[in-house]
């Protein structure tokens, strides 16, 4: 213990400099994503969209008896992994006035 306190503690390396530190440059959407873009949310808006999450494995390695998309992992909210998709799921359907069908597969 007192050769750590001695290397991590006791003698604390100098701080970085990061007065060169420069954001990286702004890469401008394709117009050929914006197509793209585009046409989904045009068929979001005629409902000819649907999901389909393949959603394989037990959580038996995570100590959890159920599959991984029901383990919790909001640290906060305790929410899971499938609560979080259907939450974004939910908004989608407000946003494009649509029904989007939802299939979840687990092995």
């Amino acid at each position: 213990m007192r050769r750590l306190a001695e290397t991590w503690i006791l003698n604390t390396p100098d701080p970085e400099h990061f007065s060169d530190i420069r954001p990286i440059p702004v890469i401008p959407p394709d117009p050929v994503d914006a197509g793209a873009k585009d046409a989904g949310e045009e068929a979001l808006s005629r409902g000819e969209v649907g999901l389909f999450l393949v959603a394989g494995g037990q959580g038996t390695r995570l100590g959890f008896p159920g599959p991984k998309g029901c383990y919790p992992i909001g640290p906060i909210t305790g929410k899971t992994l499938f609560q979080y998709h259907a939450e974004k799921i939910r908004g989608l359907q407000r946003r494009y006035g649509c029904e989007l069908p939802w299939y979840i597969m687990v092995s």
